[in-house]
């Protein structure tokens, strides 16, 4: 028999078809007959909104800013562990490259302001005794009366100021102005105890008498303005412990304590009289997403940086088509991890659900930078500087500060913005003083060999040159 008769047989005994299998004389159904194929690689809204708006602000960094959506994405489908932050992040890598930038970006998409987040910068908890204030002094030992930096209630600020926001906007005028004026009685009595305080003829008694009705007065705000409103960490929050390589050993025992237990203790004998309680207080970080940024790995990539062509070449950020940018994040993550692990140990980092590292800025990295800072520069011109002009860079100008940026790779994209302070909002400040802009004029910015940036205005009748040269290149 032929192998075409034998292919002819094998069609009549045996045929498939997209539903049903026949084999022989029986027909039985596929394994997946009834199910229905699910996609998890689909992106939901609010991820696609916050990659969009982290993108108009931060140049490169492409897998942190998908590593926050996925968090933010899993918290609004409200799959957390209820006893965990919802979202704990270690940014390891190059200072200026992103790090801080990043958490300001989510406190704007979700407060609408980019210091909506609390922020505790490790530089200024260098020693134990610094770090004690974060949560309160016990009872007898010297300052236990100090209000500690990290409450419940100032880490809720952010998104409560937000609802607030939102609430006066969509309220009739008489309202707003019952709200406003119940606030100015929380300042006169915040304002009272001051007093109280500062004047030791003052009984005691008579302070805390005052600090309950200032406690109760505030509830009664809340409550009656904001019926949702609960103390106890219902609002999402951010914290972010920034440059926590410099800061004292006893501080990152806090954050294992927070990202751990979820929950911290304070000490502080003045919080424990502000909620009228002898049970100490407790701050809840289940609705909170902790950041911490450290610069560990950064001298080993900056050596790379001083070479003769850069880290370019050796990896691979232009120069190797074979170099996937995945695999470059993957070099720059071994060596922040290691340089991390030496510095803070594993079970410091285990704790984290997310570490990675930012990317050093490549030329076109550079170049999205610039035009990031240029577009934030027409906006502040508008909206706070008033000077309402219109700013248009030339293509040979954006190459000339690139350039100047990327003299000093180090600084990364900390370096965009002063050579564009440097060479245009210093100018533009001369011109407005000078009178030679108005409102509504157009400024073009163009360059002229070897290293000059020239201005001119252009109007519905002529362009003009404006009088103001750029001096030579600043080292």
């Amino acid at each position: 028999m032929s192998l075409v008769e034998s292919f002819d047989i094998l069609k009549k005994d045996c045929y498939l078809c997209t539903r049903w299998v026949r084999v022989g004389n029986k027909e039985k159904k596929p394994k997946n007959a009834g199910l229905v194929l699910l996609k998890p690689e689909r992106r939901s809204d609010i991820f696609n909104e916050f990659v969009s708006f982290a993108h108009t602000r931060i140049a490169e960094q492409d897998r942190m800013v998908r590593d926050v959506a996925r968090a933010l994405e899993r918290a609004c489908a409200g799959l957390n562990d209820p006893r965990k932050p919802l979202g704990s992040f270690l940014f390891l890598g190059p200072s200026g490259a992103g790090k801080t930038l990043l958490v300001q970006t989510l406190a704007e998409f979700l407060f609408g302001d980019r210091d909506g987040m609390m922020r505790i910068d490790g530089q200024s908890f260098y020693d134990k005794h610094v770090v004690a204030g974060l949560l309160g002094s016990p009872m007898g030992y010297i300052g236990h009366d100090d209000e500690p930096r990290l409450t419940q209630e100032k880490l809720d600020k952010p998104a409560f100021e937000a609802i607030k926001k939102d609430f006066l906007e969509n309220i009739s005028a008489e309202k707003r102005a019952e709200f406003l004026k119940l606030e100015r009685e929380l300042r006169g009595l915040k304002q009272k105890i001051q007093a109280l305080k500062a004047s030791k003829t003052i009984a005691t008694e008579t302070i805390t008498e005052t600090e309950e009705k200032l406690r109760l007065a505030e509830e009664g705000v809340r409550k009656s303005s904001f019926p949702s409103y609960d103390p106890k960490g219902k609002y999402l929050s951010i914290l972010l412990f920034d440059e926590i390589g410099r800061a004292h050993q006893s501080l990152c025992d806090v954050v294992l304590r927070i990202l751990d237990e979820g929950v911290v203790e304070l000490l502080s004998g003045a919080e424990r009289k502000k909620t009228g309680s002898s049970e100490p207080s407790i701050v809840r970080f289940k609705h909170c997403f902790i950041f911490a940024t450290a610069n560990e790995g950064w001298s080993e990539i900056a050596g790379l940086l001083r070479n003769q062509s850069g880290i370019t070449v050796k990896m691979g950020f232009e120069g190797s088509a074979n170099t996937s940018p995945d695999a470059i994040d993957d070099d720059i993550y071994a060596l922040c991890h290691t340089a991390a692990q030496k510095k803070f140990g594993t079970p410091f980092l285990n704790r984290f659900r997310v570490i990675t590292a930012a990317r050093p800025l490549s030329r076109k990295g550079f170049e999205r930078a610039l035009d990031i800072e240029i577009s934030r520069l027409q906006d502040l011109l508008v909206k706070e500087w008033n000077l309402p002009i219109i700013l248009k860079v030339s293509k040979n100008a954006r190459t000339f500060l690139v350039n100047e940026a990327t003299d000093k790779p180090e600084e990364q994209a900390r370096l965009v913005g002063k050579k564009l302070e440097h060479h245009i909002t210093d100018k533009l400040a001369a011109l407005k003083l000078t009178g030679q802009l108005k409102d509504g004029d157009v400024l073009e910015v163009r360059f002229r060999r070897p290293r000059k940036l020239l201005f001119y205005k252009r109007n519905t009748n002529n362009s003009k040159r404006l009088m103001l040269p750029s001096p030579s290149r600043v080292s």
